[in-house]
């Protein structure tokens, strides 16, 4: 990806890292069942849930890409065998956007 984008997709990538970084603690979070929850844990697991709730909202192509991409982190050319590069680029753009508009929706 171009780092200099003139539509933003650069930024809503890192954005959408950012967010992944929050969503790779999760079993840390859920795992602390019986101590008290701070503050911040619980902004945390607020997150956590519109993560989840904003991948629920998405159509299959778009949660796959997402999940595939940020969440589980796969072989970097994991797409190679579904879609061809420049139809990759294009749905995952088109995936970002979709998920960062339920994201700050919820």
């Amino acid at each position: 990806m171009a780092r200099n984008s003139y539509d933003g997709s650069y930024i809503r990538f890192s954005e959408m890292e950012t967010i992944a970084k929050v969503y790779f603690e999760k079993a840390k979070y859920y795992k602390s069942n019986g101590s008290p929850k701070t503050e911040k844990v619980n902004n945390k697991m607020l997150t956590i849930g519109k993560i989840d709730k904003a991948c629920n909202v998405l159509c299959d192509p778009y949660k796959t890409i997402i999940r595939n991409t940020f969440f589980e982190k796969k072989n970097l050319y994991w797409w190679e065998q579904y879609y061809s590069k420049t139809t990759y680029y294009r749905l995952r753009n088109k995936a970002i956007k979709t998920f960062l508009l339920a994201y700050k929706l919820q």
